[in-house]
């Protein structure tokens, strides 16, 4: 069953990551990039009419990064956020594919349902870091992110570790060989 491609915006204060996420997205997804730029304010038309924002917040505090985010969903209800901040490293490219695809109507339901810090946390997990490790990676406490793995595996449907990296590798948000190197380290 076909269905429109999915509107996205890019918003970057850095150039090249504009230009790597846009081709990025013309290899590996199906989608139209309706408007892209460096401020909010450069993207204010085009995020009337987007499905998805992409938004590099490289080297943004995490609480402005909420506060932002709390802000575009006020003013764009139906508009998904994918955040691209310092703890995107350990998914890197193949969880941003799978929020633009999750988010398409053809992605997998349980998934679309998953916040970005979720989706942040399944990774890590699925990538063999402890909850210690993933919190002091996203600069929250271990109690947060042991809430964001349980309900996890609440929206899920799963009830372990091993269940959680076997959906993501299923899914494609991890690879083994990204597990196989967190181990090592």
């Amino acid at each position: 069953m076909w269905s429109p491609p999915l509107k996205v915006v890019l918003l970057s204060p850095r150039s090249l990551v504009r230009e790597l996420l846009r081709e990025l997205l013309r290899l590996r997804c199906e989608v139209r990039i309706v408007g892209h730029g460096p401020r909010l304010e450069d993207c204010q038309a085009a995020l009337v009419q987007a499905d998805l924002l992409i938004f590099d917040a490289h080297e943004m505090p995490a609480r402005e990064i909420d506060d932002f985010s709390a802000k575009l969903k006020f003013d764009f209800p139906r508009l998904r956020v994918f955040v691209i901040n310092n703890s995107f490293e350990k998914g890197g490219i193949e969880a941003l594919v799978l929020a633009v695809r999750g988010t398409s109507l053809t992605g997998p339901e349980s998934l679309a349902r998953l916040t970005p810090l979720e989706t942040d946390v399944l990774i890590s997990v699925a990538s063999g870091m402890r909850n210690s490790e993933i919190a002091r990676r996203m600069r929250r406490s271990s109690k947060t992110v042991e809430k964001h793995r349980a309900s996890l595996l609440r929206k899920l449907g799963l009830r372990s570790v091993a269940q959680l990296t076997a959906y993501s590798l299923l899914h494609g948000l991890v690879n083994a060989e990204v597990i196989l190197a967190t181990r090592r380290s």
